[in-house]
């Protein structure tokens, strides 16, 4: 004899799948919003911040703090909803993932309602707070995927793979633009460095990462 529930259960993994979906979906769309909102700030704000020489933040100052806090929400956005779906979807995440994640996500909303100072100039305290929340979101995505990529099951060993290239390159790039930035503050206001390089080596970083946070999201969503 059988169970009348037994039936109803056999849909679940489906209509579970499909939910997750929604929310990997919805994850890159918002990642989707900080590229083109930054694009349009590179277009639209291109003649008052130089993007070789200065970093991302600069837009804030110069007349496009609205659309860089809407560019640092989606970004923070995008993992939100991602962690979301990895939850749905059953995959395991742990504790450390769940900090790290957190870290990406309160840097990037500290970073955008305090503003930075400007390149070359002088030091302030809402500056270094803006300074400290951007290296604690630059330092908490690449072991979060990395961990995410470890805790993946086989039936993803091609994403995990992915995650983890990904991933080396993000602590190279953002150890390129972590340099150029310490070469900045040790040199002091006003004072033009050897290297003048560290908006290039930041927008890299901020492609690099948003490529690397859309893997898992991209790879779910497409999973039958």
């Amino acid at each position: 004899m059988t169970l009348v529930d037994d039936s109803r259960l056999a849909p679940a993994r489906p209509l579970e799948h499909a939910a997750s979906r929604r929310w990997f979906l919805s994850s890159l769309g918002a990642l989707g919003v900080a590229v083109v909102v930054v694009t349009g700030l590179h277009f639209f704000l291109g003649a008052k911040v130089n993007p070789v020489e200065e970093v991302i933040s600069d837009y804030a100052l110069t007349g496009g703090e609205g659309w860089f806090a809407v560019t640092a929400l989606a970004l923070a956005g995008g993992m939100a909803l991602l962690v979301v779906g990895l939850a749905r979807a059953g995959i395991e995440l742990g504790n450390r993932f769940r900090l790290l994640a957190c870290g990406w996500c309160v840097g990037l909303a500290v970073c955008a309602f305090i503003p930075t100072d400007p390149t070359g100039g002088a030091r302030t305290v809402g500056g270094s707070i803006h300074l400290a929340a951007g290296a604690m979101l630059f330092t908490s995505l690449p072991p979060a995927l990395r961990i995410l990529a470890r805790n993946l099951g086989p039936e993803h060993a091609r994403l995990s793979a992915r995650l983890h290239l990904w991933t080396r390159w993000c602590w190279v790039i953002v150890a390129a633009f972590a340099a150029t930035q310490v070469m900045i503050i040790f040199a002091g206001p006003g004072a033009s460095t050897a290297l003048p390089v560290q908006g290039l080596c930041e927008r890299l970083a901020f492609a690099t990462y948003v490529v690397t946070l859309a893997q898992p999201a991209l790879a779910l969503a497409r999973r039958r």
